[in-house]
């Protein structure tokens, strides 16, 4: 099975995901790291990822994903696990856009929101705010900003989940759940390929 996984920067899907790939048959696809490789950029050369034209990037992570998509298509382990990192919304230099082309959501199984509470988010970033988060170009952070960009985020995940027919699974990462959270998807997916 395909599943979206994303929300906002600070939400903890990397501890989920890596958490997941404990599991046998699971694979994980990072949406900047995909892109980067088909670019040809260093990983973590978000300095120049930020530079380049956002319809060339956009174009280059589709090919990139349907490229990934066939190759799943072509192995056909319907026990397998797929894990789309990436976003719904982006929001660089305090603007929101688009980050999920709509026809590879079209090819999930499972739309994934990962969500924390609002105040919970704030303060991981706020704790490391010189940590590049590939969000901010300043160390300037602006809370009321960030949280409108998380509900924004929200809304936008359970309206693809709906205008796509996908199954939706929202999962709550607090900081004392890590393992509750990596439960809830698992017991998913078990219940999906019986």
């Amino acid at each position: 099975m395909k599943y979206y996984i994303g929300w906002v920067n600070g939400v903890g899907k990397w501890s989920i995901i890596s958490s997941l790939l404990d599991y046998p048959n699971t694979f994980h696809y990072q949406g900047s790291s995909i892109l980067m490789k088909k670019l040809w950029l260093p990983e973590g050369d978000y300095k120049n990822l930020r530079a380049l034209e956002r319809k060339y990037k956009d174009d280059m992570f589709e090919e990139a994903i349907w490229e990934i998509l066939t190759g799943i298509e072509q192995s056909a382990d319907p026990k397998a696990m797929h894990l789309f990192d990436a976003h719904y919304l982006n929001l660089v230099e305090w603007n929101i856009f688009n980050a999920c082309n709509q026809q590879i959501i079209s090819n999930m199984d499972c739309l994934v929101l990962v969500t924390a509470d609002t105040k919970e988010v704030l303060t991981r970033i706020q704790k490391d705010v010189f940590r590049d988060r590939k969000l901010f170009t300043t160390q300037e952070f602006d809370p009321d900003i960030y949280t409108h960009y998380i509900n924004q985020t929200t809304l936008t995940a359970k309206q693809l989940a709906q205008a796509y027919n996908k199954s939706f699974l929202e999962i709550r990462n607090p900081e004392w759940g890590l393992n509750q959270a990596v439960e809830q998807l698992m017991m998913y997916h078990k219940s999906q390929i019986k």
